[in-house]
């Protein structure tokens, strides 16, 4: 199975095991993330990904399109 073949509901059911790792690391690239990143960002419980955000060892990378959504404040957080 492909990254691209995997849809993003799917997951989202994972979410669960995902929250028992270790370490989680979120990368997003591209305008394409950019409204997913701004949406688990805001944690207004939109994004079932805002769960991610309590994980003690989250490392998010994203790029400035990923970025693109996001105010001068959350951009500063990932420069």
């Amino acid at each position: 199975t492909t990254a691209k073949s995997v849809s993003s509901s799917r997951c989202t059911r994972w979410a669960g095991c995902v929250l028992e790792s270790k370490k989680i690391l979120l990368v997003a690239t591209g305008t394409t993330k950019a409204k997913a990143i701004s949406e688990m960002l805001s944690r207004n419980g939109s994004s079932p990904a805002s769960e991610l955000l309590d994980h003690p060892e989250l490392t998010i990378m994203i790029d400035s399109d990923a970025a693109a959504l996001l105010g001068e404040e959350q951009r500063a957080e990932f420069s």
